[in-house]
C-alpha cells in the first residue's frame, strides 16, 4: 500500500501489515499527523522511518512515535541502499 497523507493512513486497514516504512515527508501531512493516524488504529507492527532530514529530526520523530505507543524500531536516511533496508527489516517478527 502507498499512502500520500495521514487521512489515507487513518482509513487504511494497516493492522494486517507486519511493518510500515514511513517517509517523513508526505505531500499533505506532517510526520506527527502520520504517526497519530497510525496510532489511532492501534497498529502493533514494526515502524521504520525514512527521510532525507538530519538524524536529529529522525530521532525526534522516532521518540514521538514511541510516545504514542508505536513500535518505532529505527530509521534510514535517503538515499537508501538495499543492504541498509535488509538490515533494518532483519528482525521483523512474522
Amino acid at each position: 500500500m502507498i499512502a500520500h497523507n495521514a487521512p489515507i493512513l487513518a482509513s487504511a486497514k494497516i493492522k494486517e501489515f507486519d511493518a510500515i516504512l514511513l517517509d517523513l515527508w508526505l505531500s499533505d501531512s506532517s510526520a506527527e499527523e502520520s504517526l497519530e493516524a497510525i496510532a489511532s488504529q492501534a497498529f502493533r507492527g514494526q515502524i521504520d522511518l525514512i527521510s532525507g532530514f538530519e538524524n536529529q529530526a529522525l530521532e525526534e520523530a522516532c521518540e514521538q512515535g514511541r510516545s504514542l505507543g508505536l513500535r518505532v524500531t529505527g530509521f534510514l536516511r535517503k538515499p537508501i541502499n538495499a543492504d541498509s533496508l535488509k538490515a533494518l527489516l532483519a528482525d521483523l517478527e512474522y
